[in-house]
């Protein structure tokens, strides 16, 4: 009898605890949490703070707390910062194993940290224990939502999951499969739908974030610029009152090239003590500034250079700063910054890399002019560069190709296609022997013009010179654009 009152006791007590821990997303949190979407982290952390203090059982506090880290890391981190701070993922997985796992808020909150914390190891060079955290977020989303097929949240990281799994190239797809992850674009495209349909009629806190969410990956799988910038450039989304907002909504106009509008959010974004610092904005308006060709571009990108700890984005600062030499200064002060940009920083994130790439190997003055007016979207202006060269003057034939296949890509984002088609025609002439990207991209390019004016036969024709050429950078993904074309066109 006493062994089995112990045993009781021992249940109970044990319950007892258990039942004590729980998912009580306040009124405080939320306010906490909408602090955190705006950029005022430190007001959020004081929440948070507090709360843990009034009510140490709810797990919501460390779930909200989580985003502090991830946001922080996101727009303003670095990779002694990331390793500082990755230790806390583990500390709160832990505790949301002791929550109540009859809550919806059981598997996803322990889902969602583990996203947060693979999108930011991709950021920091760990691609494959980020793939990893990803599965074992999808495996737990999908469990969740057949035990709760009406929480809502559960669709937008479940969505989001499956449209980046779908991104995989088709070679790779039995790989995930055979790890139980399904990627489906128009399922995933669905659920996020869901979410946000369910927004309109509902006050959903996390309606932010699936817009962020939803735009990127129309941006980064379907390459949809027009749905992306409609998404992302809503009312709920205030670059006036959200730092956040604001950070988002420029990346994804320097993205499309709407520069103009770029330079504004950066130019007006929140200033005031409450919002988190960071002088990664000064980089992209250095980066913004250079391709209105402004004289005062090279004075942001210094500033950022001189202010940031993290090794992110100087390599692209100092490139940035060669090319700003060659155009407005000295060749002393040109070759200083190429050597800064081959020495100083990481190659981890894409603009880095391409700085490393592009360092070797600088465009012509005016080929540069024109490059960077036509990433502004100044598509008008950057073709009447063009038009002030003779190619004949530029003796390696790749500055020749590059000519041709700027002055393509100028015309067909102006509207001119025909003028389009012809330099397209040119670049993969003056470059069929080669491997630089330029060419294969050109047929890749007059493929899809051709396919727009339903000439099956020219579109088909072009496709096929695409999957026969090589490629420098890019080849599988121009590839695997060319074989989707030839599909459609059976």
């Amino acid at each position: 009898m006493k062994k089995w009152l112990l045993v009781l006791s021992s249940v109970l007590f044990f319950s007892s605890a258990y039942a004590e821990k729980n998912y009580t997303f306040n009124n405080n949190l939320k306010k906490a949490y909408e602090k955190i979407m705006q950029l005022k982290l430190e007001e959020a952390n004081q929440i948070i703070k507090s709360e843990r203090r009034s009510n140490p059982s709810n797990l919501m506090n460390e779930f909200i707390a989580d985003y502090i880290d991830y946001y922080s890391l996101l727009v303003n981190g670095s990779s002694s910062q990331f390793k500082k701070l990755e230790r806390n993922k583990d500390i709160r997985l832990k505790k949301m194993q002791g929550g109540d796992f009859m809550s919806p808020y059981y598997l996803y909150t322990k889902a969602e940290i583990k996203i947060h914390w693979a999108i930011l190891r991709t950021q920091y060079g760990d691609k494959l224990t980020a793939f990893r955290e990803l599965r074992s977020a999808y495996k737990l989303l999908e469990s969740n939502q057949k035990k709760f097929p009406k929480f809502i949240a559960n669709k937008k990281s479940l969505g989001m999951l499956r449209t980046i799994f779908s991104a995989i190239p088709p070679e790779y797809q039995w790989s995930t499969r055979a790890m139980g992850v399904s990627g489906d674009f128009n399922r995933g495209h669905k659920e996020i739908q869901e979410v946000l349909n369910y927004s309109k009629k509902y006050k959903f806190i996390f309606e932010k974030e699936a817009r962020i969410i939803y735009s990127f990956l129309l941006l980064s799988v379907k390459n949809d610029e027009v749905k992306a910038w409609k998404m992302i450039n809503h009312a709920s989304i205030d670059p006036k009152t959200s730092l956040l907002a604001c950070f988002i909504q420029m990346r994804v106009a320097m993205k499309i090239r709407k520069n103009t509008i770029a330079i504004r959010l950066i130019e007006n974004r929140p200033k005031s003590n409450g919002y988190l610092d960071i002088p990664q904005m000064n980089y992209w308006l250095g980066v913004a500034k250079m391709r209105t060709l402004d004289k005062k571009a090279n004075t942001y990108l210094k500033q950022y250079i001189n202010s940031n700890s993290s090794p992110d984005y100087i390599k692209s600062s100092y490139l940035y700063l060669a090319y700003y030499e060659q155009l407005f200064g000295t060749v002393v002060n040109k070759k200083k910054y190429i050597n800064l940009c081959k020495t100083k920083g990481s190659s981890k994130n894409y603009e880095d890399k391409k700085a490393a790439v592009f360092s070797n190997d600088l465009y012509p003055k005016t080929l540069v002019k024109a490059q960077l007016l036509f990433n502004g979207g100044y598509y008008s202006r950057s073709s009447k560069m063009l038009k002030t060269i003779n190619v004949t003057v530029y003796k390696k034939k790749k500055n020749q190709i590059r000519y041709y296949f700027l002055s393509a890509r100028a015309a067909d984002k102006g509207g001119n296609t025909e003028q389009a088609s012809s330099f397209y025609k040119k670049a993969i002439t003056a470059g069929k022997d080669t491997k630089y990207y330029y060419v294969c991209q050109s047929a890749l390019n007059l493929g899809e013009l051709y396919e727009i004016k339903k000439n099956k036969l020219e579109a088909k024709k072009y496709y096929n010179i695409c999957l026969k050429l090589k490629s420098d950078r890019h080849q599988s993904g121009y590839h695997k654009k060319a074989k989707a074309g030839l599909k459609r066109l059976k």
